[in-house]
């Protein structure tokens, strides 16, 4: 498929690995990008964890501020926060750990 199932994946496929039970409890997302994909920037309502199961790439950062990712290491990213996934030669593999408060659910 040309996308993965969320408009900003670009080519990248989003799998809930452990669905919340109830709204405020955690989300784990397996997340697959391919190489050579250049991801949508955009935010999430949420602060997210991330850890690099396999691969390297890059995070961009409110536009253009670049931080590298390697396989091994563990992310942190504000809610909010303006980002994309880059790859280059190689897919990059990834679990990203999210909650959504229950309170903010209720106020929109």
């Amino acid at each position: 498929l040309d996308m993965g199932n969320l408009s900003y994946m670009d080519g990248g496929t989003n799998t809930t690995a452990t669905n919340p039970s109830r709204l405020g409890d955690p989300v784990i997302n397996y997340v697959h990008f391919p190489a050579g994909m250049y991801q949508t920037l955009h935010t999430h309502p949420s602060h997210r964890v991330g850890l690099i199961v396999k691969g390297n790439g890059k995070i961009e950062l409110d536009n253009k501020v670049y931080f590298n990712v390697v396989e091994g290491e563990v992310f942190f990213m504000r809610r909010n926060c303006l980002h994309n996934f880059i790859t280059e030669s190689e897919p990059v593999i990834l679990f990203v750990f999210a909650q959504i408060a229950a309170q903010a659910q209720l106020t929109k």
